[in-house]
């Protein structure tokens, strides 16, 4: 989960790892949050076995989810998305409370590497094959770049009794 800041950066707040979850269950969680949350934007990954719980989300939630479909040029217009964002201070990630996730954020920036493959295009990721978080740190960036305004809670005055 993410929100929008009035400087348009991207602040990171949570995120859920449903390792080994069945596809109803991990579809069930994400809608619930995402209306629980009013989210404004929503991107999925729609590649292979994310295809699935992409199609009900954008079925369910309609035009707010992007289903994104991972092909080279895709995933290197992430990265380099995702380095501009963290060199310039628009990407913030949530403080580290030593949780489960907060770890394995941290663990696995640490671990993700780039590359040039041809044409520039940029290849990232860790070789281990564990880069969820920073994946989905990068669809939250997505998600963030193509909402619209950051929102603002205004508040009402209180009669006096």
């Amino acid at each position: 989960m993410a929100r929008l800041l009035p400087n348009r950066a991207c602040e990171v707040v949570q995120q859920y790892a449903w390792s080994g979850a069945g596809y109803r269950v991990v579809e069930g969680e994400v809608l619930a949050l995402a209306r629980r949350w009013r989210i404004e934007r929503l991107v999925v990954d729609g590649t292979g076995l994310g295809g699935p719980i992409a199609a009900s989300l954008k079925e369910a939630l309609g035009d707010l989810v992007e289903r994104l479909h991972f092909t080279g040029a895709s995933k290197s217009a992430l990265g380099y998305a995702l380095i501009s964002a963290i060199d310039t201070g628009r990407l913030r990630i949530y403080a580290n409370d030593c949780s489960t996730e907060a770890l394995a954020i941290r663990r696995e920036l640490a671990a993700c590497e780039s590359r040039y493959g041809t044409g520039r295009e940029l290849r990232w990721g860790d070789d281990s094959g564990h880069d969820d978080h920073v994946v989905s740190l990068a669809l939250a960036l997505r998600a963030a770049e193509s909402a619209g305004p950051a929102r603002v809670a205004v508040g009402r005055r209180r009669e006096q009794g």
